[in-house]
């Protein structure tokens, strides 16, 4: 039995070299632009509205996601907060942001692959204010 097991290994090791080997089959425009999530489905809106054949050509000619997108617009969000907590951006610049993504082949995500997109900067540190003297 010892032998049964060795081999079935040994195969599901080689079925992994060759999976690995072979060319990935490039996903279409539907399947990288498919939001999971409101901002996802924004940003996916946003894109397709704009009915431009050469933003669509470089979705799909780059391989890159609405995800990744949205990786790359809360990395370029948190350079901007400067170690705030927060920052302000118009719907407008956001959308800018994906568009450049989509088209800059050489853009690289903002964010390390596979990390959250809702997390914050680093914390302020929380300082006592003077209490405010009351008027008489």
């Amino acid at each position: 039995m010892a032998t049964k097991k060795t081999k079935t290994k040994a195969k599901t090791e080689a079925q992994k070299e060759r999976e690995a080997a072979a060319p990935k089959p490039k996903k279409t425009l539907e399947q990288l632009l498919k939001g999971a999530n409101a901002y996802e489905k924004a940003i996916a809106a946003h894109v397709l509205a704009r009915k431009d054949a050469a933003l669509e050509a470089a979705v799909v000619e780059h391989q890159r996601s609405v995800a990744d997108c949205l990786r790359y617009i809360a990395g370029e969000a948190r350079k901007r907060a400067h170690g705030a907590n927060c920052v302000m951006m118009a719907d407008d610049e956001v959308f800018a942001l994906a568009v450049h993504y989509f088209l800059d082949g050489d853009t690289p995500s903002g964010i390390e692959a596979g990390a959250a997109v809702s997390g914050t900067g680093p914390a302020n540190k929380v300082t006592k204010l003077p209490k405010a003297k009351a008027k008489k």
